[in-house]
């Protein structure tokens, strides 16, 4: 995968997560950072992290 295409993706689901969370996340952190603690936070509710 092009890193181009990447953090296009990165992108996409920053979208779909800033709809779903509350409250969203802050905007200067990277797209990368905001999925990793979203699948952390995951992870841990269900008791695989």
């Amino acid at each position: 995968m092009i890193l181009g295409s990447s953090q296009e993706e990165a992108f996409r689901l920053l979208s779909v997560i800033e709809t779903q969370v509350s409250p969203p996340p802050p905007i200067g952190i990277h797209p990368m950072d905001v999925i990793a603690t979203v699948v952390a936070v995951r992870r841990q509710q269900l008791g695989i992290g």
